[in-house]
């Protein structure tokens, strides 16, 4: 049987035969000649950004906080047969992402894409937590949104596209200021689309769900936390985590031609896991992962009472320093462990115990000086 023949021989019946041909000036995700900044990208979902928007053609500038981390992509980047232009800075600095801004477009001579993708991922309920995530994850967004605004308004196709996340669609306790961040940055995706589409500029956003990479939160929750990490990926759909190749290859569609009639989007890139919950879910899978205790607070709890019982002083020290520890992990992972008041309950007892041997020492040692006082003739307190 040929080609184009049915199983049959029925010339009538002839099964199509279509060979993929990409008509001229039709659109396609080749980035060749376009100028794209990414803000946050040395590892992780910014780094597959990055190499992903080189591999497709792009001049490419990323902006990340720390030189090793963007000499490390450089390096791959090179490995792929592709360059880019790095800058190091905090984006928390309204001044410094001026500068990069201006450094990135004399480069490239221009900008044509603008990605927002860093993260300060400040998780803990407190003013670093909330500093955190609105400086880095709102603010850094807005900021370089705004003073991009005259060079994306002189390119003939700009967009520009704001990483969010499933967090700012799925309330859960902890990791309110991170979801609340990212919430307001999905709003004002939709905000700046529609004020500046008489402008022809685009501007979208990917709301990415659990996603795994070396080094990364859910590589370190695996080891760390395994029932969490096993928890989440349960309730995937799909059945793992995502990559970051995943979310890059969809910012590739939402930056190119091929997406040139959207604006104003927030795209899902979950696997399903945002809608979990719809169809099958049943009443424990909808219900919040109870929180667990933190092992070092039970630890610094019982060494602060074998400290008054069994083991002074050396157990004093181990609740004091797992007392500590334990505290500083549960602010951290704020909302996902109890264990807080067990933690303090040993270090007051361990301290306690500290401060009774030092103040028994210093009852014996006032003692012998008495005594050896009294001893000598002539001598009196």
């Amino acid at each position: 049987m040929h080609l184009g023949q049915s199983p049959s021989g029925d010339p009538t019946h002839a099964v199509p035969t279509n060979q993929g041909r990409i008509p001229t000036g039709a659109p396609t995700l080749d980035f060749s000649g376009r100028r794209v900044l990414i803000a946050g990208g040395s590892k992780g979902i910014g780094r597959e950004l990055a190499l992903a928007f080189a591999g497709a053609g792009a001049q490419v500038s990323v902006c990340a906080r720390g030189q090793t981390g963007l000499d490390a992509l450089q390096a791959d980047a090179r490995a792929q047969g592709t360059q880019l232009h790095t800058f190091a800075a905090d984006l928390g600095d309204l001044g410094r992402i001026g500068v990069w801004l201006q450094a990135a477009a004399d480069t490239l001579g221009g900008i044509d894409v603008l990605v927002n993708n860093a993260t300060g991922y400040g998780m803990a309920d407190d003013e670093d937590g909330w500093a955190a995530s609105l400086q880095i994850d709102l603010m850094a967004a807005v900021r370089a949104s705004r003073l991009a605004l005259p060079w994306l308004r002189a390119s003939s196709d700009a967009c520009i596209l704001n990483l969010s996340s499933i967090a700012a669609q799925q309330p859960r306790p902890g990791g309110a200021p991170y979801a609340a961040a990212k919430a307001a940055l999905s709003h004002y995706t939709t905000s700046q689309a529609l004020a500046l589409a008489p402008d022809r500029i685009r501007v979208n956003a990917i709301a990415p769900g659990s996603i795994e990479f070396a080094d990364g939160l859910w590589d370190r929750r695996r080891v760390e936390d395994p029932a969490l990490y096993h928890g989440t990926l349960a309730k995937i759909p799909f059945g793992r985590f995502g990559q970051p190749r995943e979310i890059a290859d969809a910012a590739l569609f939402l930056c190119s031609p091929l997406a040139r009639w959207i604006t104003g989007h927030v795209l899902n890139v979950d696997g399903g896991q945002r809608h979990y919950h719809v169809g099958t879910a049943t009443e424990d899978s909808m219900s919040v992962p109870p929180r667990q205790t933190n092992a070092l607070a039970v630890v610094s709890l019982i060494a602060g009472i074998c400290s008054w019982t069994v083991l002074p002083g050396v157990a004093a020290l181990v609740a004091i320093i797992t007392g500590h520890l334990a505290r500083a992990e549960i602010r951290r992972r704020a909302g996902e462990q109890d264990g807080d008041g067990m933690a303090l309950a040993g270090l007051i007892m361990g301290w306690l115990n500290i401060l009774a041997a030092v103040g028994l020492v210093a009852i014996l040692i006032f003692a012998m000086v008495a005594a050896g006082a009294d001893a000598k003739p002539g001598l009196r307190w």
